[in-house]
């Protein structure tokens, strides 16, 4: 059963959920987690008191900073792919009305 305590503490938006000895996270793809375990749950509650549920849980958390560099990443692709495509229209109709 999922000691669900943790979302109440985790700042960390990819938390969530965790076990006795696991943290689950977002996963790198669509519909999949990545599950984080420890050989004690008081370094479990450590990594939650310390890195989950700081503000500045990228720079302690490589995995988040992963998923930051992702998703990051993925914007700033359909924002450049959206200026092309705006621009390549702008071409056809310069090219088309002779403007």
């Amino acid at each position: 059963m999922p000691n669900l305590t943790g979302q109440e503490q985790a700042f960390c938006p990819f938390y969530h959920e965790d076990g006795s000895e696991c943290i689950m996270c977002e996963g790198l793809t669509e519909f999949a987690t990545h599950t984080l375990c420890f050989e004690d749950p008081g370094e479990k509650q450590d990594w939650l008191d310390f890195v989950c549920s700081q503000p500045e849980y990228a720079r302690l958390c490589p995995y988040a900073a992963a998923l930051l560099e992702i998703y990051q990443l993925r914007s700033v692709g359909r924002f450049c792919t959206g200026v092309h495509q705006r621009l390549v229209k702008a071409r056809a109709i310069k090219n088309r009305t002779g403007w």
